[in-house]
């Protein structure tokens, strides 16, 4: 069901799913940078079977547009008006690459309200996983090559984030409701979020962390390696996949998900 949830700074748009069983828990998907919630429909049609499910266009992204004053904060404050308008007290968050940020700030806020992590693709909210130079390179990561046709553009992103057609299909339909200039401005302010709001999280709850085996987005395998020994998070590779694993491979990403669920937090 589509709904919308009303801010000060803008309308967000969310998409939930109830089971039958009132016993069931709540997976909330959030997706990463240039995408919506279209993201995670492989995923929808897996879990809704045993599970309530939110997915949502994040500010400044899908449906969600306009907005004013985006920062991981504001769409935790936005996340957390979209849980107490359904009544939901307690959720597994899902959050894929910049959606894996915005889930860490959320735990920072609400702690008591997340029964489990799950990030996929994603970092370490936690700059000190983060050289000079890479926080410089994330800082000037909007500093792409704008004498290109934009379908050019387009493209170029896709092939760089997927490893299969399907995936590169679903990245081009969700780019395809985006200028470029639109995805420069959301990577500014993903970059300013970042740089100004990271800090360390200390979960509590279980965590589990997903990347691609053929993610070369940047270093996130080199990341999320160093979280998994740092803080001896479980760290899963996904065969065959690139940046968009729960796209690429979202059958192993799918059952990876189902056994942590069923053997860590239920």
């Amino acid at each position: 069901m589509h709904k919308t949830l009303e801010s000060q700074r803008g309308t967000i748009h969310y998409y939930i799913y109830y089971n039958d069983n009132p016993e069931a828990g709540t997976l909330v998907f959030t997706h990463g940078l240039s995408v919506n919630h279209k993201l995670f429909e492989k995923q929808l049609k897996e879990f809704k079977k045993e599970y309530n499910i939110i997915t949502w266009d994040l500010p400044l992204h899908g449906l969600s547009r306009p907005y004013k004053d985006f920062s991981f904060r504001s769409a935790s404050l936005d996340l957390k008006g979209i849980l107490d308008k359904e009544g939901i007290k307690r959720a597994i968050l899902v959050g894929m690459s910049m959606g894996g940020f915005i889930s860490q700030e959320f735990y920072t806020l609400y702690p008591e309200m997340v029964l489990g992590f799950i990030g996929i693709d994603t970092a370490p909210l936690d700059r000190k996983y983060y050289s000079i130079i890479d926080l410089n390179f994330i800082g000037n990561n909007h500093l792409h090559n704008r004498l290109l046709p934009e379908p050019i553009r387009k493209s170029m992103m896709a092939k760089a984030v997927t490893n299969s057609e399907e995936a590169y299909d679903y990245m081009i339909d969700m780019l395809d409701n985006l200028e470029m200039e639109e995805v420069y401005m959301q990577g500014e302010m993903a970059n300013k979020s970042f740089i100004e709001g990271g800090k360390e999280v200390e979960f509590t709850c279980p965590v589990l962390l997903i990347v691609g085996e053929k993610d070369y987005f940047g270093k996130i395998k080199s990341y999320n390696k160093r979280w998994s020994e740092d803080k001896g998070y479980p760290l899963i590779f996904i065969k065959d996949a690139g940046h968009l694993s729960n796209i690429d491979n979202y059958k192993e990403v799918n059952n990876v998900i189902s056994d942590f669920i069923k053997d860590k937090i239920q």
